[in-house]
């Protein structure tokens, strides 16, 4: 597995590959993990021990780069609209452990989010993706537009 410097090293050769073609680049987390597993493949939700660390790294690294838009999370899947917006337990297998989600859909405002100036996000619906039933109900609100 690639990891740290070299893992962004190539992912913004492929971001500015693609831009080199006049395309918009969505970076998303898609696979994680909680503690010592390995993200290998695709949990209900993204995890609060590296999805920060993860979120940082790439706002940091592309934060002045407005035709990279993130995707917090791909695909979440059996968890509930509060879990979604606020965070909550939720188990991956048996008897796998169970892994929380950072609430970044309630403060998008999170520095590993938005370090600086405006980082554009997107959030799909449950149901890996397919369910916006709740969307308006638990709409985030960002501190930085509601205010």
């Amino acid at each position: 597995m690639t990891g740290g410097a070299t893992y962004r090293e190539q992912i913004v050769s492929y971001v500015n590959t693609l831009e080199s073609f006049g395309l918009y680049v969505i970076l998303d987390l898609h696979w994680a993990a909680p503690a010592t597993d390995i993200a290998a493949s695709q949990w209900p939700m993204a995890d609060a021990d590296h999805s920060p660390a993860f979120w940082t790294s790439m706002a940091t690294t592309f934060k002045s780069n407005h035709a990279v838009l993130f995707d917090l999370f791909n695909e979440p899947y059996g968890i509930s609209w509060p879990c979604w917006l606020s965070g909550c337990q939720a188990s991956y297998g048996s008897p796998r452990s169970s892994l929380t989600r950072p609430p970044a859909c309630s403060n998008l405002s999170t520095p590993y989010v938005r370090p600086g100036p405006r980082c554009p996000l997107m959030l799909g619906g449950l149901g890996y993706a397919n369910d916006v039933s709740g969307w308006r109900q638990y709409e985030p609100k960002d501190p930085a537009i509601n205010s």
